[in-house]
């Protein structure tokens, strides 16, 4: 029996000293350290992804384009034990993407590139982005961490930064301060971030919402989604107006519910002097509203465009947004023969002209890009040019592949102009990708009418004393001629 006892010490040891022997095979993303950027759709959410010495599994969430499978039956990203990816993740939206310039090294950090023909370029090396997982690479022997020394124990700093806050009033902060103002609004709160050091004297700063209106002047082409523009002022003592700050503030805008497609999506501030807008570069979008950082202050508002804007890396950090709790009934790639054309999955709509009278009905002619029998929700939405959605309507469909559905929409009251029409469809149930599509038609003046009536009541009168005209003439010669015969 004693014998025994330095085998077991040395066994005991060998786990202190071997502990590759009980890592973990299978690691997760670790929270608050699961995004990517892609350069054609964003963010790109790895927090359901799991990691084995031998493959990617699981699932990557981009807000614009849905889930991204990383382990398709056709494929799969590998893991070679060693952390260097090769292989194909697949996404509905966004096609095959090929990790093999990924990898992740010793202490769980991915970095590299995988790349795709829609996706473009994914990389886990920009300014924000953090991908981290706890599973590590395979080793024969690892280190174990160092025990802190001494006894010291923790040690606060003598000279606490001070932060304020501010809620639904004023933040008044001093230099050497910071703070944070939160204005409560019916879709959210607004945030403003004061960094240390922004402020050379006392400031005070002010958040304000105004509903827009017909009267409101904002950049040709775009609607305000939130309806609403916010001022946001800062003053000194002395009530002079802070525009410029010595480091960037931070402000985030809620975003209202029922924005689904967040590429169209632009900030815009207003300059004091010109009254013009000007673009906002670099705001991270996100489903629970918009977060920029800029160093002068003034009016701002979220926009819009009929078109997509332009793909830009945010300058700020997008907080983790969680994906959705369903994971989706994954369709078979093989069936899915369009899956890299860009634009496969839109609708086309086809006028029967390109120009429609005021009374009259606007006729359209839809194609939809289905591979079989399919039920398909269909939401019409027709837009001014300055952005007001003068008429929706909503409705559930039954297509079948190559099938055309003609529509027409009657009564619709437009005024003389350019409007758009959107149609927004939803395929299979309500966890499927809803998708858009638009294409412009213009209202003239109804003309039916005065080509019936040329020359309106004037005319009938002038043409019955021509007929009266006429025929007095006619009886005037006919009696001529009885008197002289």
């Amino acid at each position: 029996m004693k014998r025994t006892w330095p085998v077991l010490f040395m066994l005991v040891c060998a786990l202190f000293v071997y502990p590759s022997f009980v890592r973990a095979t299978t690691g997760s993303i670790l929270s608050g350290h699961s995004s990517a950027w892609s350069n054609n759709i964003g963010w790109v959410n790895f927090s359901q992804t799991t990691v084995t010495d031998s493959a990617l599994t699981g699932y990557a969430w981009s807000q614009n384009n849905g889930w991204i499978n990383m382990a398709p039956t056709q494929s799969g990203v590998v893991n070679d034990g060693s952390g260097n990816l090769s292989g194909y993740a697949w996404g509905e939206s966004v096609g095959w993407i090929n990790f093999s310039g990924v990898s992740i090294d010793t202490n769980g950090n991915f970095s590299g590139t995988a790349s795709g023909s829609l996706i473009g370029t994914l990389t886990f090396e920009c300014t924000y982005c953090d991908v981290q997982t706890d599973w590590r690479v395979r080793t024969e022997e690892e280190t174990p961490p160092q025990a802190s020394g001494g006894g010291g124990g923790f040690v606060p700093s003598q000279v606490p930064p001070t932060s304020l806050d501010a809620y639904d009033e004023d933040l008044v902060i001093l230099p050497g301060q910071s703070g944070v103002a939160t204005r409560s609004t019916t879709l959210g709160p607004i945030t403003l971030s004061v960094p240390v050091g922004a402020v050379s004297e006392r400031t005070t700063f002010h958040i304000g919402e105004k509903r827009t209106s017909p009267d409101t002047i904002l950049p040709k082409g775009f609607f305000p989604v939130n309806g609403a523009v916010y001022t946001i002022d800062a003053k000194t003592d002395n009530q002079d107006a802070a525009h410029t700050f010595l480091k960037p503030l931070r402000i985030m805008f809620p975003l209202a519910p029922d924005v689904q497609d967040l590429t169209h999506l632009s900030v815009y501030w207003q300059d004091d002097v010109s009254q013009s807008w000007q673009r906002v570069s670099g705001v991270a979008f996100a489903q629970y509203g918009v977060t920029f950082e800029v160093n002068h202050l003034t009016t701002f508002v979220i926009l819009r465009g009929e078109a997509p804007a332009p793909i830009e890396e945010p300058t700020v950090p997008v907080i983790d947004v969680e994906p959705p709790t369903y994971i989706p009934a994954w369709p078979r790639e093989e069936s899915v023969v369009d899956i890299d054309v860009p634009g496969a999955h839109d609708v086309t709509i086809i006028f029967d002209t390109p120009q429609f009278e005021e009374s009259g009905a606007v006729d359209v002619t839809f194609v939809f890009p289905v591979t079989s029998t399919t039920d398909i929700t269909v939401t019409y939405e027709i837009v001014n040019q300055q952005g007001d959605v003068m008429y929706t309507q909503q409705e559930e469909l039954i297509v079948d592949k190559d099938q055309s559905y003609n529509k027409s929409f009657f009564d619709l009251g437009l005024p003389v102009g350019e409007y758009t029409l959107n149609i927004t469809t939803q395929y299979g149930d309500a966890t499927s990708t809803v998708r858009q599509s638009s294409k412009t038609f213009i209202i003239t003046a109804t003309q039916g009418e005065e080509q019936r009536r040329p020359y309106g009541w004037w005319g009938w009168i002038i043409s019955i004393l021509i007929g009266i005209i006429v025929v007095w003439v006619i009886k005037r010669i006919e009696n001529k001629r009885e008197a002289s015969s």
